[in-house]
């Protein structure tokens, strides 16, 4: 699973990069949507307090810093996507 908490974004795949590649895709598409829509591409939306405590206590598997381009401009907030896992209990 890969969560982006700035934006309370999540995404499922069969691997770490997957997740990744499927997070970035939904963020990709929410920020065109927006603009379209004449929103501004991200807004922040932070995940619940729970989903930072899992945070704190996951295994990083990776991180990616994704630049968003939008009409062939590119957008000067970057976001870092990490999944994360945790083991079961």
């Amino acid at each position: 699973m890969a969560h982006c908490l700035e934006l309370d974004m999540m995404s499922l795949g069969n691997s770490a990069p997957h997740a990744l590649d499927m997070l970035a895709e939904a963020i990709e598409l929410t920020a065109e949507d927006n603009v379209k829509e004449g929103r501004p591409p991200l807004l922040f939306r932070s995940a619940p307090m729970e989903a930072w405590a899992q945070y704190d206590e996951a295994e990083d598997a990776a991180v990616r810093v994704l630049r968003i381009i939008i009409n062939a401009r590119q957008l000067e907030d970057e976001i870092t996507l990490t999944p994360h896992f945790t083991r079961a209990s």
